[in-house]
Formats: structure tokens, C-alpha cells, sequence
């Protein structure tokens, strides 16, 4: 269910070859196949949203000390004797059958770019930097290895059907014994114990399957997402129990939607307008009495920098809300099942256009390679016609198990959770693993499109033969926010008599095992990934991650922007070794961050010297990533012991989550009440009014200024901030990009005396009870008087974070708040008097008593914040104008502008443009009016 009906007339083969002896007629290998491959992984995404065209990376692991490998320079194969790839080289892979990249349209010889290298390492000393290793190095067998990426474009005609793309070639690396004949006599005579392997701890080798070919695969399909991302190394140390309890291994896996190249596209928007820009803009807009022209420059007080302590970090009031990733499923399995022996006759399958393998139409088909057109180049019958879905029966080879299926992508078993997924329906089976000669099958319903071929291999220890895949299990658990966590345990397996009797119970050897996972969502494309699991059931030391990850799951936070730094310390502390022998994969260029990634310092931290006691950190990374780096991420370290007994340290992974910075959030409140924010007030004349702005970022990030930006009042005036640049502002000369005017700073306007009113900075400890230097506050002071009756002001404010390592300015926030003084109304003070309100109003104490006829007596002292009526609320009916009122009620226009501030002289031109008749104001408009008793006309 949800995967969609891909349609019937597919064929997958699973060829499943029984223990490859030497019996003639049996698909075989040789011993002295030289053994390289230690794992690979293909992930793939769309060019550009919405594009058939596919971007494939590729990354595969390999034995240095094994194999062929070409260096490539300027485009040429330049052969050389003992050649070792180092980190840049670009090499061409060899092997037994040399390894390839297919899918449709393409099929190309392996070609890498060496991106992670081992270096020398020797003894008890960090000597010869940048030098191959040699057989004297005690990482020589453990860590001499190096991976490479192949980048291929592809594109596919349709977006509705899957297309497969594959990775194959031979051979595995060798077996653990590294040609130890007592040791292979040991492997394959073993019965319950333990064979005295000598050598599994250096993570060379392999307990089954070696030397075999190995093979990759990916689904594409255009109308799905990229299959998921895989951020566990290629090679993974594991402690498989501790004190008997099996212990969990989390599979490093992603849905690709919270990756970089989706999160991206999610992004919060921000003000592409660099806030100096902003600023310079706004200032032509400057007008009025009360604001700075061009004949009147402004002036104003310029913002420094805010000195703040460290408040408190737990707080992520600023990121942006993070996404919820969906469930990866996938079904482990001990691999080197695979087939692709291109090059062996043996393996061939023979395609007939007729039943019962007959007639001269047939086709011979390496084992495992695809007949589906969507694959690989199409195949043809002699007499003409496609084999695609076009062939009633098959001949399978000795030794091959061949499912016929509808599905060109088939899951055999289907995972075991709830949100797995089984592709293909099986429609006849043929087996022939214990058949001496070919076995010829028939093929219902016109045959299918892909031919897959798994080998099983030539010794199998019968401890590890009674284990089967069933010690490998996954186990999915949801975890905070919503994500999937998925884990790998290795588990006893029970073994039983005839009568289904338990006789004994066996878990896995220590030692290598090459483990193959299918990784798919319910809406995603599926993908392949080979690695190798080395289980230890000792250990000498440990990793721990600094700081720890949460507990519940969660990701450890990194903001875009600014350093992040997290450590591995040791235990015990006399624990040595090099930051040459500590292996991540913050490199890996399939996490498709092309800037930015997480990478260690040039060098360990201070006090941890290689070969040197230390209760310190002895690794660290730093990471400063950009916006283009958004997203969630695994961080997966492991390491070398460098000395005795050279152990492996089980891996650490860290999740990690690359948030959006975003801009300071600005909120207005009184100081009363701090826990409702708003941006409108009103306020009588005669009374004060506080209101405190305060911007907050992410702890990470500091407020680097808050200022007032702009103020427009409705008696036309518009009062602007200015910028100016500064080369040095006591932190160090800026550099950076778009810096070359150097450090901008905000210049604040210097508000006029006629507003009464002024924006201060409060003391260093916030209304939130700490000094922090990502909450920053101002706070507006204003005492209207008897001149702003019908005031009303938008005062702008700006807040901008620090620039952080990304950005030649920070990101910004522009926030507003209005404050209205309610006209005709009147705040009087302790002491004030009807007679003496009168004055200040330039009326007389019979007129403010007609309005207020509560009040006994004129002369009367009153207490605090008595509202009085100063004047009447008057509506403008249709046609009036100003002049007609002021002739209605027997006022003056002086006495008119001191009762409403909005019929100022900056905007008199919309009211007494024709003056003395004056110009039709709006129906509706509302001003204060005090009726002269003796001149009025009512």
C-alpha cells in the first residue's frame, strides 16, 4: 500500500547459488582473487526541482594495500609502479571483473575522487605527514584504506516509471586470516567455538562471502523522493553485547526530506534587504518640521556595541520549527549474496521466446544483469523483437535459485514493521542450487525485465551457517519530535534438534562481516548500502561525545553562522593515539554539502599529544555552517588505538540538526505586564506611558543593536535613523565579504522636544531577570501634553543579530508600535484645578465646567489622573469643511490646530487649500472642538 501499482510483466531473478565448491559445472572463484571492495553506497537527487535530469554520487571504500588503482591526471591513466591513491587523486578502479557503474543509457568503468585517505601512523609517534603507509605501521592492516566519490548526471524520459541504477564488479576483500593456513583449517572445521583467528581485530578481512562480487543498487523514480541518506562510515565498529545485554547499534539513516537539499528549499523567509540599505532608503523619506532634510541634516546618538554576560543557553525561542523526517525502513542481511560475474559463462541465463527452452530465439544473459530497457541497453532476440517481458522460459545455470516476479524492484522477505515495504509479486519459482547441470523453467505470464543473481559463500564456518541473517534484527522506536529511530542488534540464535528441541544458543563471532541494507520510505525511491560490521565483544576503551546528546533523541541544535564544537574524550585516560588514527564521516561529499562541513582542526587539542597521558578531549570538530548547509545530520566517529592492543572504539554518532538563524524577534509590552505582547496603545494627555521593546535571538547568537528606526506622526512628519561606517569598533578590523566599507552602525534619530518623548537603554539586567546578550531591551518613555491631543505616532524599531561567519551584515527584524493620545480628553494632576486646565487649553473655567459638570467646584484641587473633557468630539458630515465648523461653533483655526494634532501645518494643505472656504474633508473624520459660547451660529 502507497507505493503505487508499477504494473505487471517485470522479472527479477534471485539467484541464490549454493556453496561454491569446486565440482565442474559450479560457479567459482579463485583464492588468489585480489579483494578491495569494503563498501559503497549510491544516493541520487534531481538535478533542479522538478527536472528529469538525476545527480548521482556514489561513494565506495577500498583496500589500499590490494587491487589495481590507475591515478588519472588531466583526463590520462598514468600507471606507476606501487602506486598509493591519496586524498584528490582522481583513480581509475581495477579488479577481477573491473568495477561499474549502469543504469540506463550508461554504463561507465569505476572512476573516483579520492576524498578520505589513511596516512603513516607509526608506532608510539605521529611521523611522516602525508606519507603512504607501510607494512611498519600499526594502522597498516586496520585503517589503510581510502575512499572515493564517482559523480554521475543521468537523464530519464519519464517521471512515472523506476529505473534501476547499479554498481557492481569483483571482488569482496579476503578473509580475516590473511593467508594463515591454520586459520582457514581453523574457519572451516569450526563447530561451536570460536575459531582462534588472529587477526579480527584490525578490520581487514571479512568472516564470509570474501572474495565474491559485490553489487549496488538504487531505484529511480522521479515522482518519488530520493531514496534515504546513509550517514554511518563504510566500516563500523560495534560493541555487539555488554555484560550479556545486546547492545543497539542506530542505524544513521535520514529521510531525505530533512536533508540539506530539501530543508533548503523551506527556508523561512527573510528581508533580502540588507538592513544598511534599509535604512539609507528610508532616510529620503525624511520630512516636516520635526525631521532632518536636506537643508536641516539630522543629528542623532549612535549605538554601541551591547557588553553582555552569558545568560541562559537552553532556550530555542528563535530557530526555525523543524521538520518531521518520515520512517526509513530496511532489512539487513550478512551480504556477498550478489552476483555479477560478468565475465564467467557459467553464470549466464538463457532466454527463450518459447516454452520449454526451445527454438533458436534466445538470449544469454550474464547472471544478475537487467533486460529491462530502463536499466541498461535493451536486448534483442536473433530474429528481431525486445526480450523486455518477452521470453516463456528461462535455463538457470547449477547452483541458482531464480525467482520470476512482476515488479523490476523485488524485497525478499518483506521488512518486518509497519512501515516497510515488499515490492514484486514472486510468479514461479525455479530452483536449481542442487542440480549438476542446467534446469529450464517456465515463465508465466511473458516473462519480465531484470535478471538478479546472489552467490552464497565457498566456506561458511558452520557456526556462522547455523546464524543464517536471523542474529541481525532491526527495531524501530519513535523518539522525540516525531523521528523514527531505527536500530541494529545482534542477537543469539537458537539452535534446534529434530523435535524442534533447543540444544544451543549461538551469537555471532567477533570479527568482520559484510552487511548489505535496503533503505526506503513509504514515499521514496529505495537505495542499497554495503559496509562492514565489525563486532567486537571486547573492549579496551571507549568514546564519549562533548557535550553528550540528548537523551530523549533529540538533535543537538547547531545554529547557521556561528562555530560549533563538540569533542570525543577517552576512557581510560591512558588511552593514546593520533588524530590520524580517529576516522569521520563529516566529509562525505554524498551528504550534499558542497561548503561548510563539519571537519576536525588542523590538529588534536592542545593537551592531547599522541603517545601523551590526558584527561582531555582528544578530538574535536567545528563546524560553521551556512545557510546552505540547513538541515539534520549524523556526525559518526570512530577510532584506532595506537598502541596494544590496537582495539577499534565503538562508533559514536551525533545527531545533528543545522537550524536557521533567523532574525531577533521584537516584542512591545508594558512593564506591568511583560507576558502580552502588543503593538497599539493608547494614552490621555497629562499621563506617562511606558512601553519596553525587547529583541531576542537563539542563544547562540547575540542582539548585536536595537534601535529606533523610524517615526511617522500624523502631523506629516517622518523622523529617520541614518547609518555610518566604522573601520574598526574595538573587536579587530572587519574583513569578510561586502565589508569593504567596513562595520555598519545604526545612528538614532534625535527626537525633537515638542514628542516629550525619548528611548532609553535600561539597566543590563532585562525585565526577564538576566543579562543576556541575545535579549536586548530599550524602553519608550512618553508624557504627552496639552499639544497632542488626537497624536498619532508608528515608531519603527530595528533589531539585528551579529554577522556571524556567513552574512557581511546580520540578519534583521523590523518591528512597529503605535501609540495614539486620545483627543478632547484630559489627565489632570495632583494640584490642578478646573481654573488652571483652562489656561493651558487657552479657554476659560465655564466652558471646561459646561463639559464637566461632575465638578463642584473650579478652584477645587484634584487628585491624580481625573479625566476631564477638554473639548467636544465632532464627526464631519458630507460637504463640510473646516472653515464651515470653525464658523458653526465660533473658533478660531489657532485654537482648532491646538485641540488636534493631525491639522498641522505639514498637512495643511489637504484641509485649507482654499482657504477662506476651505477643502471638503472626508465624511466621517472625527476632530476635537471647543464651541465659543459667544460667537457660535448653534
Amino acid at each position: 500500500g502507497g507505493w503505487g501499482r508499477l504494473g505487471r510483466g517485470f522479472l527479477v531473478v534471485g539467484m541464490i547459488l549454493a556453496a561454491l565448491g569446486t565440482a565442474e559445472g559450479q560457479l567459482s572463484l579463485s583464492d588468489d582473487v585480489p579483494g578491495q571492495f569494503r563498501g559503497g553506497k549510491i544516493a541520487w537527487r534531481p538535478k533542479e526541482p522538478g527536472s528529469n535530469t538525476v545527480v548521482f554520487t556514489v561513494t565506495t571504500s577500498w583496500l589500499r594495500s590490494a587491487g589495481t588503482y590507475v591515478q588519472v591526471v588531466d583526463g590520462m591513466p598514468r600507471p606507476q609502479a606501487g602506486y598509493q591513491p591519496r586524498v584528490g587523486d582522481t583513480v581509475k578502479i581495477a579488479g577481477f571483473e573491473t568495477p561499474r557503474f549502469v543504469t540506463r543509457g550508461v554504463e561507465e568503468y569505476l572512476q573516483v575522487v579520492v576524498t578520505q585517505a589513511t596516512e603513516q601512523v607509526a608506532n608510539r609517534s605521529d611521523i611522516g605527514r602525508g606519507a603512504p603507509h607501510t607494512p611498519d605501521d600499526v594502522t597498516w592492516w586496520g585503517s589503510n584504506w581510502f575512499e572515493g566519490v564517482s559523480t554521475y548526471e543521468v537523464t530519464y524520459p519519464n517521471r512515472d516509471e523506476t529505473y534501476v541504477a547499479e554498481v557492481h564488479g569483483c571482488c569482496r576483500m579476503s578473509d580475516m586470516c590473511e593467508d594463515n593456513p591454520t586459520c582457514r583449517s581453523q574457519m572451516k572445521t569450526q563447530q561451536e567455538l570460536e575459531a582462534n583467528i588472529p587477526n579480527f581485530r584490525n578490520g581487514v578481512g571479512i568472516w564470509t562471502h570474501y572474495n565474491t562480487p559485490f553489487f549496488l543498487q538504487a531505484t529511480v523514480r522521479l515522482d518519488l523522493d530520493p531514496p534515504p541518506l546513509f550517514f554511518l562510515p563504510l566500516f563500523v565498529p560495534f560493541m555487539a553485547t555488554q555484560s550479556g545485554v545486546p547492545q543497539d547499534l542506530e542505524l544513521a539513516v535520514l529521510d531525505y526530506r530533512v536533508s540539506h537539499e530539501e530543508a533548503t528549499a523551506e527556508l523561512v523567509p527573510q528581508d533580502p534587504e540588507p538592513w544598511p540599505e534599509k535604512v539609507l532608503r528610508r532616510q529620503q523619506q525624511a520630512t516636516g518640521s520635526l525631521a532632518g532634510t536636506k537643508s536641516r541634516p539630522a543629528t542623532g546618538r549612535r549605538l554601541q556595541n551591547f557588553e553582555f554576560q552569558e545568560g541562559d543557553l537552553t532556550s530555542l525561542d528563535n530557530y526555525a520549527p523543524p521538520p518531521r523526517p518520515a520512517t526509513v525502513v530496511s532489512d539487513p542481511g550478512v551480504t556477498g549474496v550478489d552476483l555479477r560475474l560478468v565475465n564467467n559463462p557459467s553464470a549466464h541465463v538463457h532466454l527463450y521466446r518459447e516454452a520449454s527452452c526451445g527454438g533458436a530465439d534466445r538470449v544469454a544473459v550474464p547472471a544478475g544483469m537487467d533486460v529491462c530497457p530502463r536499466s541498461s541497453a535493451p536486448r534483442r532476440y536473433p530474429s528481431g523483437g525486445d526480450v523486455d517481458g518477452n521470453f516463456a522460459s528461462i535455463m538457470a545455470p547449477p547452483g541458482v535459485r531464480i525467482l520470476v516476479t512482476d515488479a523490476c524492484e523485488f524485497s525478499e522477505p518483506p521488512v518486518s514493521h509497519e512501515g516497510g515495504f515488499a515490492r514484486g509479486r514472486a510468479l514461479a519459482e525455479c530452483d536449481n542450487r542442487a542440480g549438476a547441470e542446467g534446469m529450464c523453467c517456465e515463465v508465466p505470464e511473458g516473462g519480465g525485465r531484470a535478471l538478479r543473481a546472489e552467490a552464497s559463500p565457498k566456506e561458511v564456518p558452520p557456526a556462522l551457517s547455523i546464524l543464517g541473517n536471523q542474529w541481525l534484527k532491526v527495531y524501530y522506536s519513535e523518539v522525540e519530535g516525531g523521528r523514527t529511530r531505527v536500530v541494529l542488534r545482534t542477537e543469539e540464535v537458537s539452535v534446534l534438534n529434530e523435535d524442534g528441541e533447543e540444544i544451543l544458543r549461538r551469537s555471532a563471532p567477533a570479527g568482520n562481516y559484510a552487511v548489505r541494507l535496503r533503505l526506503a520510505t513509504r514515499s521514496s525511491a529505495s537505495t542499497t548500502v554495503e559496509f562492514i560490521l565489525h563486532v567486537m565483544t571486547t573492549v579496551t576503551y571507549s568514546l564519549t561525545p562533548v557535550p553528550a546528546p540528548p537523551a530523549d533523541g533529540t538533535p543537538v541544535v547547531v545554529p547557521t553562522g556561528f562555530p560549533t564544537r563538540w569533542a570525543l574524550d577517552v576512557a581510560p585516560d591512558e588511552s593514546k593515539f593520533s588524530d590520524k588514527t580517529f576516522f569521520d564521516v563529516s566529509v562525505d561529499p554524498s551528504l550534499y554539502l558542497p561548503h561548510n562541513r563539519p571537519v576536525p582542526p588542523a590538529s588534536a587539542p592542545a593537551a592531547a599529544r599522541p603517545g601523551v597521558l590526558t584527561t582531555t578531549p582528544q578530538w574535536e570538530a567545528e563546524w560553521t555552517p551556512c545557510l546552505d548547509g540547513v538541515g539534520l545530520y549524523f556526525s559518526c566517529t570512530f577510532a584506532l588505538l595506537n598502541i596494544a592492543p590496537n582495539d577499534w572504539a565503538p562508533i559514536q554518532c551525533t545527531l545533528l540538526r543545522v537550524a536557521q538563524d533567523l532574525p531577533p524577534k521584537v516584542a512591545f509590552f508594558d512593564p506591568s505586564d511583560p507576558g502580552t505582547d502588543r503593538d497599539h496603545y493608547r494614552v490621555h494627555m497629562g499621563e506617562s506611558l511606558m512601553v519596553t521593546a525587547r529583541a531576542i535571538d537563539n542563544p547562540s547568537d547575540t542582539v548585536d543593536f536595537m534601535g529606533l528606526l523610524s517615526v511617522d506622526a500624523v502631523t506629516g512628519d517622518a523622523i529617520r535613523a541614518s547609518v555610518e561606517y566604522v573601520t574598526d569598533r574595538g573587536e579587530g578590523r572587519i574583513s569578510g565579504e561586502g565589508t569593504d566599507k567596513g562595520w555598519a552602525r545604526l545612528v538614532e534619530p534625535l527626537l525633537p522636544t515638542y514628542l516629550k518623548m525619548a528611548v532609553r537603554v535600561p539597566n543590563a539586567v532585562n525585565s526577564m531577570g538576566f543579562s543576556a546578550g541575545h535579549v536586548v531591551e530599550r524602553r519608550i518613555e512618553f508624557h504627552p501634553s496639552r499639544l497632542h491631543s488626537g497624536l498619532g505616532m508608528e515608531l519603527c524599531f530595528l533589531a539585528a543579530d551579529s554577522r556571524g561567519h556567513c552574512k557581511a551584515v546580520g540578519s534583521h527584524t523590523v518591528r512597529c508600535v503605535s501609540v495614539d493620545v486620545v483627543r478632547c480628553r484630559y489627565a489632570m494632576q495632583q494640584g490642578e484645578s478646573l481654573r488652571t486646565v483652562a489656561g493651558m487649553f487657552e479657554t476659560n473655567w465655564l466652558q471646561l465646567y459646561a463639559l464637566n459638570p461632575t465638578m463642584s467646584l473650579a478652584d477645587r484641587p484634584v487628585g491624580n489622573w481625573t479625566l476631564i473633557e477638554v473639548g467636544h468630539p465632532y464627526t464631519f458630515a458630507r460637504g463640510e469643511t473646516v472653515h464651515s465648523v470653525m464658523t458653526k461653533f465660533g473658533t478660531g483655526l489657532q485654537h482648532l490646530m491646538l485641540l488636534n494634532a493631525d491639522l498641522s501645518r505639514q498637512t495643511e494643505s489637504h484641509w485649507t487649500e482654499r482657504l477662506p472656504v476651505g477643502a471638503e474633508m472626508p465624511q466621517g473624520y472625527q476632530i476635537c472642538i471647543m464651541p465659543n459660547s459667544c460667537g457660535t451660529n448653534v
